[in-house]
């Protein structure tokens, strides 16, 4: 912020919220294998979520991971179909997901205004507010240090290790012992979980959701 103009430090929040949501979609393509059309979709239930939360009063800073949890809540229910499905039968049933949520978004107003959108908050904490680019940059840049660190330190854990397992040769990870059904599912909720982190700092930075942002 001490050097770029507010042009640049936009393009760096976009790159550092969409950055977060594409580390989500490496865990579970990336490093367990799975497939996901609908990632979109749970990058906007993440903004919506944000967004009310916030409207309920609940401040932005706790609002984010509150967004987080609950996408990912909603990424195990779909999930599910990754126990039993895969190749084009999992990509199909993604891409139902993203359809699903999209037509949630768009009928649900209590939730998400529905067409008419969703207008949000301003990030504040210990009430100085991050509404602008230079402010708001340093939340973005934090939520990347932690989501990554997170990220490689789950790679490295036993939980990572028996998702790249089931990436390479899932046959040989089920003779080890590893519930395929179990870290299959559980990719997906993390990578919703990102998904949700990415949306919701979105939603706070463009302080309006509307469902057509969020499309396949």
């Amino acid at each position: 912020p001490l050097v770029l103009g507010r042009y640049e430090l936009s393009l760096l929040i976009q790159i550092g919220f969409l950055g977060i949501a594409a580390l989500g979609l490496n865990i579970l393509v990336g490093f367990t294998g799975q497939i996901s059309i609908g990632h979109a979709a749970f990058f906007g239930f993440g903004a919506f979520a944000s967004a009310g939360f916030a409207g309920m009063g609940v401040p932005v800073a706790l609002a984010i991971p509150l967004a987080g949890i609950a996408t990912a809540v909603v990424g195990l229910f779909f999930g599910l179909p990754a126990a039993r499905l895969k190749g084009l039968y999992l990509a199909i049933a993604t891409l139902a997901a993203q359809f699903i949520l999209e037509d949630f978004f768009a009928r649900a107003r209590w939730f998400s205004g529905g067409v008419a959108g969703r207008v949000t908050e301003n990030f504040s904490l210990f009430g100085f507010r991050f509404d602008r680019e230079e402010t708001y940059f340093f939340v973005v840049l934090a939520w990347v240090i932690i989501m990554f660190v997170m990220a490689a330190n789950l790679m490295r854990s036993r939980d990572g290790r028996a998702l790249i397992a089931v990436r390479d040769h899932y046959l040989s990870a089920e003779v080890m012992g590893i519930n395929l059904a179990y870290y299959r599912t559980l990719s997906f909720g993390i990578a919703s979980f990102y998904a949700g982190i990415g949306g919701a700092l979105y939603a706070h930075y463009i302080l309006f959701v509307s469902v057509e942002a969020f499309n396949i």
